[in-house]
């Protein structure tokens, strides 16, 4: 099942959003339910422009942030047409590249498809099957009803919980780490920020890539939603930032367009929570994530940001934004 995505037309019915928790706009999200002591076999089909980053996880609670297991697939076998097959069970991987074990309180397989590059990448077909058959009948209506029950229970104090994060100390980037002891992917790093924005005010954050296979930057609202993210740029991959003349990334969040490429738009919002990821690291002998921010005045930005920043006209701008709405409406298409 397809979660945390925008809302909808989808097959004739108008679907409501989902997003919540952090959600990323550049990931394909999809979740498959799995039982301890059950055997499953997923296969999956690479395309032929693949995600940048793709992770397996096995989560224990609706919120996702209890990571029992997690496989990347830049670890696992696949064959030279992209095809690829993973194993679930309560057995230990062994010499198996492609399997993970189901510990006890797993609720589900949890996978993302990070995708960098919007116009050409799409995210793995997957299918799945559960290759013994299931030991006690479907839940009842009571066993439903108590499920939701304990879920609103668990998700009400970790979205209070996750959202707090933003808020405590100054209003800067912090420095980057691990994400998993806060819920999210365990093989990323991250960075956190929150900003309170005047008309005349605007926020310049620089980053390095740290040879990171997948990065981006994600404006959320302060119940933890990625912004309308189809038809205004809050967010920004690898393949849609421009970089600096040193080779690091510069992003400029203001009310107003400065007329910066790497410009993050709020829509209106005065307060906003900043998400930075770094994904996948291929290099061990690469420099560690870094990023710094500070707040100007926004007719002083032009002298506060560094070196040779990618710039754009209003022209230039209103064509990447209708490339980010075709880019956006590829994942819907219906063939």
């Amino acid at each position: 099942m397809r979660v945390y995505s925008e809302g909808g037309q989808w097959f004739g019915h108008k679907v409501p959003g989902a997003k919540w928790g952090g959600d990323n706009p550049n990931n394909a999200y999809r979740i498959i339910p799995v039982a301890a002591g059950g055997r499953y076999e997923l296969t999956g089909q690479r395309q032929v422009e693949p995600s940048t980053y793709v992770t397996f996880q096995l989560v224990s609670n609706s919120t996702t942030s209890a990571t029992l297991a997690s496989l990347e697939q830049l670890a696992m076998e696949i064959d030279e047409d992209g095809r690829y097959r993973l194993t679930l069970d309560d057995m230990p991987a062994g010499k198996r590249r492609n399997h993970l074990q189901i510990p006890a309180g797993t609720l589900y397989l949890f996978i993302r498809d990070s995708m960098g590059d919007w116009e050409r990448q799409q995210p793995d077909a997957l299918q799945v099957r559960r290759l013994d058959p299931p030991t006690r009948p479907p839940l009842t209506e009571d066993e439903l009803a108590a499920t939701a029950i304990r879920n609103i229970l668990s998700d009400v104090f970790y979205a209070y919980y996750a959202q707090r994060l933003f808020f405590n100390g100054p209003q800067m980037m912090t420095p980057p780490e691990g994400a998993g002891s806060v819920g999210g992917l365990v093989t990323q790093q991250g960075s956190l920020g929150h900003f309170t924005l005047r008309e005349d005010e605007a926020v310049i954050i620089t980053a390095n890539a740290a040879g990171a296979t997948y990065r981006d930057i994600v404006l959320h609202d302060l119940w933890l939603r990625s912004l309308p993210n189809r038809d205004r740029q809050i967010s920004l991959t690898n393949a849609q930032m421009a970089p600096d003349a040193d080779g690091r990334f510069t992003y400029v969040l203001s009310m107003a367009d400065p007329g910066v490429h790497n410009w993050l738009n709020p829509c209106g919002l005065h307060d906003v929570l900043v998400l930075h990821r770094w994904q996948g690291f291929p290099d061990p002998d690469a420099e560690a994530p870094s990023i710094e921010s500070r707040k100007v005045a926004l007719a002083r930005l032009g002298e506060a940001l560094p070196p040779a920043v990618a710039k754009v006209t209003p022209r230039q701008r209103q064509a990447q934004i209708a490339r980010r709405q075709a880019a956006y409406d590829r994942r819907f298409a219906v063939d």
